[in-house]
């Protein structure tokens, strides 16, 4: 397997928030969500396959982007969403760590437009 390569700074254009959800209950017994800001960095985002979903009451448009970034310890699909510059919500389908040495995350995530 040939060994990844990170992307050239040039490539790392824009700068993507990284936010970590907290879940609390409300008065009422009812799960909260609320998002805060926990890094950010400097990442490629390539713009992959894009679709519309017809299911619910409303029809959504989703878009799926590959980012590429610099590793950041604890990053999960569960309780992280990334947010690209235009302040899209990108939601985290799928993370990988190529090189195993915890320098670059390649990430699928899928933006809610």
């Amino acid at each position: 397997m040939p060994e990844f390569k990170g992307p050239d700074p040039g490539e790392l254009r824009r700068r993507i928030t990284i936010e970590e959800v907290e879940r609390t209950q409300d008065s009422y017994g009812e799960d909260q969500k609320e998002w805060t800001e926990v890094a950010s960095r400097r990442a490629k985002i390539e713009d992959l396959a894009g679709n519309l979903v017809t299911e619910g009451p409303e029809p959504q448009a989703l878009s799926a982007a590959r980012l590429t970034f610099r590793y950041y310890r604890g990053l999960s699909p569960t309780t992280h969403r990334l947010v690209d510059p235009d302040g899209a919500t990108l939601n985290i389908q799928e993370i990988t760590n190529p090189d195993g040495r915890k320098r670059w995350h390649v990430v699928t995530a899928v933006r809610v437009l």
